[in-house]
This record gives C-alpha cells, structure tokens and sequence, in this order.
C-alpha cells in the first residue's frame, strides 16, 4: 500500500524559492489510499426520497429518471456487459446507523438504501447520477468493474447543472471518503500517518480535485500559485481532522441528497394523444401504451458534458 509521500526539501515557505515541502502529503496515483481510484471495499448509506422504491431485487436502482447516458463509450459499454453477475449493492437500510453511515431515522427509513462500493470513485458518481436523477447512469456506475469506468459514466450525467454539482461534490466525496476510512483500519492509519500535514493530489491534469501540478512541480514554486483547487485534499485534511476530534462515527455518515429534478434530460411516460390513439388502433395494437419520450436539456437541446 503507497503512503502519501512527505517531502524532503525545505524551500521559503511562501517564497519564490518554492514551498516548505514538509508541510504537505502528496498523493495522486490509484496506488495511493488517498485517491479515489484505489481499490477500498466499504458501504454508504444514501437518503433520497424514493429511493428504496427504485431498488430492484437485485440490490440495483432501476434505470429510468434520467435516461442514461450515451452507449457509444467503451468503457460504458463494458459496464453494460458486466451488469449481469454483479453482486447486490444496494439494499435498503434498516435501523439504527444502517450499517454504513449514522443517522438513519425511523422517518426517513424507507427511503434509506445502503450500498456497497469498490471504490471512492464508485461511490462519487453514483452519487452524482442519483443527485440529478439519472437513475440509468446510476444502474451503470454500480455495474461498473474499473474506476475509469465510473467516471466515463459519471461524465454524461443527464440533467447535469452545475451551480447543483458544486453545492454536493464536496459532501458527496466527503461522506463517501468517512466511510471509507472509517471501515478501513489499514486506511485510517495511512490517514492518521499525515496529522501535521495538508493533504495534496497533486494531479497535473486536474485543476478542480487536484492541484493541477504534479509533486515535483508543486515543490518548487509558493502553494499560493498552484493552479488548482485541490478540492480532494483539503476534504480529505477536513475528515482526517474530523476523525481525530472524535466528531465523525465509527462506521462513516450517511448521506442524504435532495429531490432530484429530472425536468431535464428524462425519460417520461405520458398518455397518448387522440391521433396517437388512432394510429394504434388503427395498426390492431388496441389501447395504445404509454408513449415515451426524451426531454432534452434547456438551451439548445443538445446532451451536455458534466463536469467533474
């Protein structure tokens, strides 16, 4: 297991010379416990009205609501073939913490379903469909094997808006990242090895999650220039600090996510119109069915890339 690497080289903290490299942990690569490409079995609970009606049998949210994401991926489609086989990874929830969060009430049990995830990745995006009501991309992230998979998936969220996206991205990943942590004894002591330090994915290509530098880069100019956000490193800095002040419990939080409006993107069903009607009647088919329809995104009705 690859611990997050302490540097070695004291440049001016702050100066031009570069960053006090001691005062940082930096990870990036899926080998590190730290990001959320490495492989970590744990289980979520996740609140959301009506979600426990959308768990099949299976364990796996039904698709429909959002409908689904393009299948001309192939890591979509690889997700798609290894639907079948998969284990249950979802199951409603009963009682008490439910077994992988806190907080799980009387009230909002039947709408409390606990899921078992390979990764943080998996967890993220599966919460991001859920979010915006793409229960088919929710159905494909579950299936998926890979974390690449998931976030191929996670990116073709229908109903995407992105003002929503950054209000939960970061209680999203931090709930599932407790979890993670919590359940995962060798995890929490790689956790509680950076007490000290800010946790930094230094991900040269990613400038929201990450620093947008990669480690060698990031030593050798102030922190106070590096391009990115490094939204992952200072939610996972929170919960390592959470973890030591006792505030997080024992088995993770669960996490609870709004109503999603599914207004855009969704696939509907609606009752025929009188020509429509007709036109069944008129082909033998009898009482026509429901017709189904794809609403699309506002603005130019075209299919939008969510972003990360």
């Amino acid at each position: 297991m690859a611990e997050a690497r302490e540097g070695k080289d004291k440049g001016g903290d702050g100066s031009s010379e570069g960053c006090d490299a001691t005062r940082f942990a930096f990870f990036w690569r899926a080998g590190s416990p730290f990001s959320n490409f490495h492989p970590a079995r744990f289980s979520m609970v996740v609140r959301q009205p009506g979600l426990a009606g959308r768990v099949g049998d299976d364990g796996v949210v039904v698709g429909g609501g959002g409908g689904g994401v393009d299948g001309g991926g192939g890591d979509d489609k690889e997700a798609a073939r290894t639907e079948r086989g998969t284990r249950a990874a979802g199951r409603r929830a009963r009682g008490g913490a439910g077994g992988g969060g806190a907080g799980v009430d009387d009230e909002s049990i039947g709408d409390a379903v606990e899921f078992t995830y390979f990764c943080s990745e998996q967890a993220m995006m599966h919460g991001k469909a859920l979010l915006f009501g793409d229960f088919e991309a929710a159905r494909l992230v579950m299936a998926a094997t890979k974390p690449g998979q998931c976030k191929s998936i996670g990116r073709k969220v229908r109903g995407f808006n992105d003002g929503t996206w950054k209000k939960y991205r970061v209680p999203i990943v931090y709930a599932a990242t407790s979890c993670k942590f919590s359940q995962r004894k060798d995890l929490r002591a790689a956790m509680d090895a950076t007490r000290g330090r800010t946790l930094v994915e230094a991900a040269p290509r990613d400038r929201i999650w990450g620093i947008g530098l990669g480690e060698a880069a990031a030593k050798a100019m102030p922190p106070a220039e590096w391009p990115g956000q490094n939204l992952l490193g200072a939610t996972l800095t929170r919960l390592r600090d959470d973890m030591t002040a006792g505030t997080v419990p024992a088995r993770g939080i669960s996490l609870d996510l709004p109503v999603p409006d599914v207004g855009d993107g969704a696939v509907v069903a609606r009752a025929p119109t009188k020509r429509e009607r007709k036109r069944g009647e008129k082909k033998g088919g009898g009482v026509a069915a429901p017709v189904v329809e794809e609403r699309r995104t506002r603005g130019s009705g075209k299919r939008r890339r969510s972003g990360d």
